[in-house]
């Protein structure tokens, strides 16, 4: 059978296996069917050595069909996106090697066959030749027989007889000639079909060996031009070829597909390079020039320059300034020059020969002046170059690079440093240093230990009534002072060379409020607290401040959550009340002639003094708890309230008269003003209803008053909402009878009796009748307990807060309702006498409310836990 040759397509085109294709999948779907021929044919899958080959016998508009898988190569699984095309294989290849010699059999055979008959029919010629040669012999005689019988009478029947024979041989003959003619007609004929059946078979090798030839042959050529005597070399891997270049065209047959390098050598200079990927049968070109570009360098002489690039490295010296390098590629070429210690680099990029390009190169060189002290020693550095030199007064970097560069000079333990920022060559810098001097100054007691901390850095001296420190950096400086157990500290922040600061110390912190008991409302600072400003309370979420905020106790009362119930924690104080003219002293530490606040001191319950107390936040609910966003419980007994909020925990108790002592003195010294509600805020007195606990949750300064109309609106003080205002809050551990007053310092002992158990009666009277309060009374034996003594003030004047009287046997409630106005409680010391259980008629008029400030729990409770 005949071999087939399948028809290619120009140009190759590639088209993508459009779906997963598996190892005995016949319909291969592509992404472009027209970049196939006709069926049948054959198409390639993949790229390299691992492809297949495969002939398929159908085409529709998407897809192969009828396809014999692995022609060549393996069957196998292919995934989508994977190339296929029509491409040059090597079954091509074959097949036209076997088709080609199928052509030439033919022809060979077809030509023996037209040989065979042209002799053929050269030998019916000859025969024809002798025949018509016999006849006209045969002719001849029968003529000379003729004429021999006509001169001959007596032979003439023998003659006839003879000329009979002759005409009979002559007949025959001339059958002969004619059957020999007719012989030589039909081989004529079929030696003119064999000649032209020849010719076709012919053609038909020659079209063949042509479209061989147009596809380079048996064998792939690369066809290579190059100058004349250039040593030409064709390698792929281990084989390789030469030849010398005679100015014509340097042929080579390959015998692999693959990738085929050219290049070429001529007195010693190679030329370009040409990769040619052999994958078809045909002719290849290559051409091959010997490039050559100049490269000079212009730079200081003596430098030695280095040119790198295309692949080689040249090393020249510039002697005379300049150096030139012969290049032979386009590349980009890097150009350095050295000398000493700098270096300096460049660019050039050869796109092409005969190229000539010009490079001046100048090292970086900027020098940097330190002036310090004579003697210091100096570092220079950029984090990759560093230098080093000692002063005489001044110290001279030259330095190479740009960029941020630290110096540092150090001498006797000291260090001083700073920064110069080099941004290019040419640059002269001058950086002044300092040795870093800066004083503290601390003012504190003779003969105190006194210590100077930053860090490992301490220094200790002894005080003479003042000390003074030297350091040598800047930063936060913790200053400590001791004598005698006691310990005093602070910090001073030390921000520039040469400062000077001082720093007062004091064992104990004093702050202090004094009135001198006219009718002006304002009290004056004193003690440490003398240089004090006014604070400023907050508006809903505004901003606030007081210059209490950063010292015990008022800096410790923060917000704390204890289950359910909010509290404010107080932390422990010592006080002093002092009387004509009225003083209230706070110290932040045990201090002679001072007591322990009333909520702090030791109660008798066996638990000592507290480091803290706590009271609720918000006014209790109706679970006796401290929690935002509830109703007050109001109109409800003392008694009752005491055994609800103690219910809450063991050391739950109702806030007594110690608890609320103990924040109104903090106020009183803060504010020194006797009329809370014009420092402060007027509280819930005029809007009619109660506010829900919580009114100033939102606010972001512990003290001041929530937004909206003033006398409308919830107040908090530290953290403490509604001290005053809103409604009344009872405060256990005071009982009055007429004017009588007893306390009970164990919470234990709370009760509703005058004089009961664990009472204490207070050697002080209370005004005997009701009045806005004008002066205060004092226990003998406890100067811190006061209370209203004196009435005749008024509103504006004085202690503007009014105080009632009722005989007989009385309990505590504070601080005015949401109905009382701004002409009733005003203030956290406003106080109110009213029957320890609430009768009809007594509850009418100011709504009374729970006891109040919880330790634990909410609202309410007073007894610290520790």
């Amino acid at each position: 059978m005949a071999t087939v040759l399948y028809p290619g397509i120009a140009f190759s085109p590639q088209a993508t296996l459009t779906n997963n294709l598996g190892a005995a999948d016949t319909i291969i779907e592509v992404s472009d069917a027209s970049a196939f021929p006709p069926a049948p044919n054959l198409a390639t899958i993949g790229t390299d050595e691992e492809g297949e080959t495969i002939l398929y016998t159908a085409k529709t508009e998407t897809a192969l069909s009828g396809c014999k898988r692995g022609v060549e190569g393996a069957a196998r699984a292919w995934t989508a996106g994977e190339l296929i095309g029509r491409n040059f294989t090597a079954k091509d290849h074959a097949d036209l090697i076997a088709a080609i010699s199928e052509t030439r059999g033919a022809a060979t055979a077809a030509a023996g066959a037209a040989t065979e008959a042209g002799e053929a029919a050269k030998a019916a010629q000859d025969a024809a030749r002798a025949a018509q040669e016999a006849a006209s012999e045969a002719e001849g005689k029968a003529t000379e027989a003729a004429e021999t019988a006509e001169k001959a009478a007596q032979d003439a029947g023998q003659a006839k007889k003879d000329a009979q024979t002759a005409a009979d041989a002559a007949a025959t003959a001339q059958g002969a000639a004619e059957t020999a003619q007719t012989a030589a007609t039909s081989a004529s004929t079929e030696a003119s079909n064999a000649k032209k059946e020849a010719g076709e078979a012919k053609k038909t090798a020659d079209e063949a060996l042509e479209t061989a030839q147009a596809a380079g042959g048996l064998y792939p050529q690369i066809i290579v031009t190059v100058a004349a005597g250039a040593v030409v070399t064709c390698s792929n891997g281990s084989k390789s070829y030469e030849q010398t270049s005679t100015g014509a065209a340097v042929v080579f047959n390959v015998p692999d597909y693959g990738t085929w390098s050219v290049s070429a050598e001529r007195d010693g200079l190679p030329s370009n390079t040409v990769e040619i990927v052999v994958d078809t049968a045909k002719q290849y070109a290559a051409a091959l020039a010997f490039f050559e570009s100049t490269i000079t360098v212009n730079v200081e002489a003596g430098s030695s320059v280095v040119c790198e690039g295309g692949g080689k490295t040249q090393t020249k010296t510039s002697e005379t300034g300049s150096v030139v390098f012969t290049v032979t590629s386009a590349a980009t070429y890097t150009i350095t020059a050295t000398t000493g210690d700098e270096t300096t680099s460049g660019t050039v990029q050869i796109t092409a020969s005969g190229e000539a390009k010009t490079l001046t190169l100048e090292y970086f060189r900027s020098t940097i002046t330190v002036n310090i002290a004579a003697g210091a020693f100096v570092t220079c550095t950029d984090g990759k170059t560093s230098l080093e030199g000692t002063s005489n007064g001044s110290v001279v970097f030259m330095v190479h690079n740009a960029g941020t560069w630290q110096i540092t000079g150090s001498m006797n333990g000291e260090t001083t440093s700073g920064t110069v920022q080099i941004t290019a060559g040419g640059q002269s810098k001058v950086l002044n240093l300092e040795f870093f001097s800066a004083t503290i100054t601390v003012n504190v007691e003779s003969s105190s230990t006194v210590t100077c901390a930053k860090g490992s850095n301490t220094q200790t001296k002894t005080s003479t009534g003042s000390v003074v420190f030297t350091v040598k950096e800047a930063g936060t400086y913790t200053i400590t002072a001791t004598k005698s157990g006691q310990e005093a500290s602070g910090t001073v922040q030390i921000t520039a060379n040469g400062q000077t600061k001082t720093l007062s110390l004091a064992y104990v912190h004093i702050y202090s409020a004094a009135w001198d008991g006219s009718s002006t409302t304002k009290l004056t600072r004193g003690d440490d607290a003398a240089l004090f400003t006014d604070p400023v309370p907050a508006v809903g979420n505004g901003a606030g401040s007081s210059p209490f905020d950063n010292r015990l106790p008022w800096s410790g009362m923060t917000k704390v959550t204890d289950g359910n119930n909010v509290l404010v924690k107080i932390p422990k104080y010592w006080v002093k009340v002092s009387h004509a003219p009225f003083k209230v002293q706070i110290a932040d530490k045990a201090t002679p002639g001072y007591q322990v606040s009333p909520a702090h001191r030791d109660r008798g319950d066996g638990v000592g003094e507290r480091d803290v107390v706590y009271i609720g936040r918000y006014e209790c609910d109706g679970s006796y708890m401290s929690r935002s966003g509830q109703a007050p419980k109001v109109s409800t007994p003392l008694a009752t309230f005491r055994s609800g909020i103690h219910a809450l925990g063991a050391e739950y108790w109702q806030a007594d008269i110690a608890l609320h002592l103990t924040w109104w003195f903090l106020y009183i010294v803060e504010y020194a003003d006797w009329n809370g509600q014009t420092a402060i805020g007027q509280g819930n007195v005029s809007s009619g209803a109660k506010i829900n606990t919580g009114a100033t949750d939102s606010m972001t300064y512990h003290t001041g008053r929530a937004a909206g109309t003033d006398g409308q609106t919830a107040v908090q003080y530290r953290n403490i909402e509604n001290p005053w205002g809103n409604v009344r809050e009872w405060r256990d551990g005071i009982i009055f009878s007429d004017t009588n007053i007893c306390t009970y310092n164990n919470p234990a002992n709370f009760s509703d009796a005058y004089n009961g158990t664990g009472a204490v009666v207070r050697s002080n009277k209370r005004a005997a009748s009701s009045g806005w309060i004008k002066a205060w009374g004092h226990d003998t034996n406890d100067p811190s307990f006061i209370y209203p003594s004196e009435i005749g003030g008024s509103e504006t004047t004085f202690v503007p807060d009014y105080c009632y009287y009722n005989a007989g046997v009385r309990a505590l409630n504070i601080g005015g309702t949401m109905a009382t106005a701004p002409t009733r409680g005003r203030s956290a010391s406003t106080a109110t006498a009213r029957p320890p259980t609430p009768t009809p008629a007594s509850a009418r008029a100011f709504k009374s409310s729970l006891g109040r400030r919880s330790r634990r729990g909410d609202r309410g409770v007073a007894t610290p836990r520790r």
